[in-house]
């Protein structure tokens, strides 16, 4: 009996420590930290709904929550190579080109949402196509989207009038071009052939919905996004940020060649900070990624000859750089005198305006030159597979050449300008700022060919109408990727709805009318380049630098890949013990390197002769010398503390760009975040008041710039680069005395 009492106590032992080592390797799995994705943007989300959300920034969330039957191939150059996605492969197409077969891939389900019953999400179907594409042709859901599919799909068009009229709506009616084969199967019928369509299904536009949601949230679909994609909107704290979880019911997929299972963080924080906090909160680590495309001044201070500094680059810092896909012209009215039937003109033009300088002036070089009308990145020219960012095909009119320019124009019949009217640009008064300032640089190249160009600023809508009425001379027009597609850009001047460009030309009409109809073949390709060189040689158009799209983020964010498809957050990885050591740093990250420091090593490193002790001395040198800039630094901080700046007058000739520049930095440093405006003064219409500041100042260029304080005391500032060379003084003398405290 004793024996089985000892046994039985022995076997209770054992599961009391196999429950506890249990217990213990819970609790570890418990502690383990989660991966967390903190995205800043600069911009505000106003809509979720895919219908309707056109911003740019809305696309970052969108396509978290939701997702289409087709998406690009992550490494694919160029971009436009499709692949299924919730199609479960890509579509039979009839012979006809006619009609569209998707299967639905079984098993995907929507969130969790109480817009279904007992809170589950269902199933995605079929039918869940079909209602998507009604819902973008009715008239009240104001789709964006439905441009594209207008007049292409029997029967939908009519659908949409009959509802129109005030009807009440029936998505339950049969469509002639929307048939449903099976629970994952749908067929779609074209009036017409067009190998654009399967390209709207990578389009956010498209992606699907479930008429549950809709239902239930009304218009505030907008702000309850309800999708099959990886991530789940928890909570939306309008105008600050959004916490999107991994979705549970995400159908099982894995990152590329491996075993991983997508998505590969736990959770994303899409924080919305103003421009002047988003770098701030990078620096300080608080955010893991970062865009600065349109954050200007943060280029500039992280970046150098396009890359990004060494002292950036030392902190762990990357940048991820692609092309905008976004097409920049200064549009010439060829139908009209005195651009009509004369190419020699346009191209003069053309060459007399310099790229180059522009691209630095405004982009700080980070920007492709287009060689045509397709953008950088859908040229497919590219040298290399992964090359976006270059072109094997060179515009003849392309490069910055004002003595060949002189002599077409000649040949266009105005030596030196004489005889040519003033010609007028028009420019959107939209960021009036810098597209002033680009069109101000345009007249300054044009003046040095002998061309007087007038600069009109007005509405979009009025710019809109004049151009459809065909009464601009020049215009500025933007051009953003609708789909990833050359036709997408080839379509705006070879399709007669388009009024973009106001250009004809028979062979490439013709061209065009043939290319549109092909399949995405080696054909297909050779005649877009074709139609693309054919265009730089006809010049309808200036092609403007193309800005990059530039993205920051950390070391410890892992699989940011330049791609079109960059923000995907369900391939992005973090590593989280590497991010929270870093965040515990309290410094920020440098921006420039100790340079007093840095020459002084430098100098004894050069000699090869100077022992340690010698740098020993240095070092302590600096120190001493570090000290006394540090006492002045607080001396110069007390003193600026007492001189409240109250107003900032600054002389400028409109067509400088280091003009330019300084009110670019000054709108995006100081004066916005102060209050503080400024009054800028045009030398060209007050010579006699510039002529008295040259003497009185001994100065000759501009900007001349003057900050007036409360007290009655002035500050001037000798142009643009002493402006810039007084911000990182004050800067570096910040920093001097965090060094030393430390």
């Amino acid at each position: 009996m004793s024996n089985r009492k000892q046994l039985f106590r022995m076997g209770l032992r054992w599961i009391i420590v196999i429950a506890m080592a249990h217990k213990v390797a819970v609790g570890h799995a418990a502690k383990a930290p989660i991966k967390v994705l903190d995205i800043a943007l600069v911009s505000d989300i106003r809509s979720l709904d895919p219908a309707t959300a056109v911003q740019r920034e809305a696309s970052q969330a969108l396509e978290q929550v939701y997702e289409g039957l087709l998406a690009y191939d992550n490494d694919a150059h160029p971009y436009s190579k499709l692949v299924a996605n919730i199609a479960a492969e890509m579509p039979l197409i009839s012979s006809d080109k006619l009609e569209y077969t998707f299967r639905i891939q079984p098993g995907i389900r929507f969130q969790d949402d109480p817009c279904f019953p007992n809170k589950k999400g269902r199933e995605l179907t079929a039918e869940d196509v079909a209602y998507t594409l009604k819902r973008i042709a009715h008239v009240q859901t104001n789709a964006s989207g439905f441009s594209y599919i207008k007049g292409k799909i029997k029967g939908l068009d009519q659908w949409r009038e009959t509802y129109q009229r005030g009807v009440a709506s029936d998505y339950e009616q049969d469509i002639e071009g929307l048939k449903l084969i099976d629970r994952y199967t749908i067929q779609i019928k074209l009036r017409e052939p067009s190998p654009l369509f399967l390209s709207y299904w990578a389009m956010p536009s498209f992606y699907i919905v479930a008429k549950e949601a809709v239902n239930h949230y009304g218009r505030n679909i907008s702000q309850h996004p309800v999708g099959t994609g990886p991530f789940i909107l928890k909570r939306w704290f309008i105008g600050k940020k959004l916490i999107l979880e991994k979705n549970p019911n995400f159908r099982l997929r894995y990152l590329a060649s491996t075993s991983r299972k997508l998505p590969l963080v736990d959770r994303v924080v899409i924080h919305i900070l103003p421009k002047a906090l988003a770098w701030d909160s990078f620096k300080k680590r608080a955010v893991d990624l970062l865009p600065i495309t349109d954050l200007p001044h943060v280029c500039k201070q992280v970046t150098e000859a396009g890359q990004l500094k060494p002292v950036v680059e030392g902190a762990g810092v990357h940048l991820c750089k692609l092309p905008s896909l976004t097409g920049n012209y200064y549009v010439f009215n060829c139908e009209a005198f005195p651009f009509k039937g004369n190419p020699k003109l346009r191209q003069a033009i053309a060459m007399a305006f310099n790229r180059e300088e522009f691209c630095k002036a405004f982009y700080h070089g980070l920007a492709d030159l287009p060689e045509s009308i397709i953008p950088v990145g859908l040229d497919e020219h590219g040298n290399d597979d992964k090359d976006f960012h270059t072109s094997a095909y060179t515009n003849p009119y392309g490069s910055y050449n004002l003595k060949k320019a002189k002599v077409y124009l000649e040949e266009a019949g105005y030596p030196n300008g004489v005889g040519l009217p003033t010609i007028s640009l028009d420019i959107p008064l939209e960021d009036s700022r810098v597209i002033r300032g680009q069109a101000e640089f345009f007249a300054h190249c044009m003046k040095d060919l002998g061309i007087r160009v007038q600069i009109i600023e007005q509405s979009d809508s009025v710019l809109k109408r004049k151009i459809n009425a065909k009464a601009t001379m020049v215009h500025a027009i933007k051009v953003p990727v609708a789909y990833l597609d050359p036709i997408a850009f080839l379509s705006l001047l070879g399709d007669p709805a388009s009024a973009t460009f106001l250009f004809s030309d028979p062979i490439y009409s013709i061209l065009y009318a043939h290319v549109v109809r092909m399949e995405n073949t080696a054909e297909r390709v050779a005649l877009c380049r074709r139609l693309n060189e054919m265009v730089a040689e006809l010049a309808p158009a200036i092609w403007l630098p193309q800005p990059h799209h530039l993205v920051l983020y950390h070391n410890w964010v892992k699989g940011v890949i330049p791609h079109f498809n960059w923000g995907e957050a369900q391939y992005i990885s973090v590593d989280s013990v590497e991010k929270l050591a870093a965040k515990k740093k309290k410094e920020p990250i440098p921006i420039e390197e100790n340079a007093l420091m840095k020459k002084a090593v430098h100098k004894l490193k050069s000699t090869g002769k100077a022992a340690r002790s010698g740098i020993d001395q240095t070092k302590e040198k600096l120190k001493e010398h570090m000290k006394s800039m540090k006492e002045a630094a607080k001396q110069t901080t007390k003193r600026a503390a007492k001189k409240v700046a109250v107003k900032v007058i600054m002389y400028t000739m409109p067509s400088c760009p280091y003009c330019i520049n300084a009110k670019k930095f000054l709108d995006q440093n100081v004066l916005n975040h102060k209050g503080i405006q400024y009054e800028e003064v045009n030398v060209n219409e007050n010579p006699e008041l510039f002529d008295r500041l040259k003497s009185t100042y001994n100065v000759k260029t501009v900007p001349q710039i003057f900050i007036l304080y409360e007290d009655g005391s002035k500050t001037h500032v000798n142009g643009y680069n002493e402006l810039i060379r007084l911000d990182e003084i004050e800067k570096a003398a910040q920093q001097v005395e965090k060094e030393m405290d430390n």
